[in-house]
């Protein structure tokens, strides 16, 4: 069983690279591809829409992760980065189809750079310690901000 320090209580997840493997079919090319540029992002997502994660797939180490939490009583959310309602729809589905029932909640904020601030917020709006909340992302510089932040 994965270790956790005993303070925390509510840990965030980020989709893209931890929740998700990725693995998107590229039209344009003709060939399965692992990601892409922002723009071709945002093109692959207007032509696929809420089905854009439809190859990817779940990580077996942190679906189990996240249920030893649960067995822990640590509550379990998504925190994730949409440009707009078709992107978070197709997060959504794909966490529905692959994570069934395993998160308490799914936030979605604009900017990478809002995770940090936004998990402070939420600490301090359900009168907590900011130091309860853990993030799981695959961005560094992220995860530095949220240690600045004392999470």
């Amino acid at each position: 069983m994965a270790k956790i320090n005993g303070n925390i209580r509510h840990v965030f997840f980020d989709v893209d690279g931890v929740l998700s493997a990725p693995c998107y079919f590229d039209d344009a090319s003709g060939e399965f591809t692992i990601g892409f540029s922002d723009d071709g992002w945002r093109n692959y997502l207007n032509n696929e829409g809420v089905y854009a994660y439809k190859y990817c797939s779940p990580v077996k180490q942190i679906s189990d992760f996240i249920t030893q939490l649960d067995s822990l009583g640590v509550n379990a959310y998504v925190l994730s980065v949409v440009e707009n309602d078709v992107e978070a729809r197709s997060k959504d589905l794909f966490i529905d189809e692959k994570y069934p029932g395993m998160f308490k909640d799914r936030f979605y904020v604009e900017h990478e750079d809002d995770k940090a601030r936004f998990m402070v917020e939420f600490a301090v709006s359900r009168g907590i310690d900011a130091g309860s909340c853990m993030l799981v992302d695959d961005t560094y510089s992220i995860l530095t901000q949220c240690r600045a932040h004392g999470l």
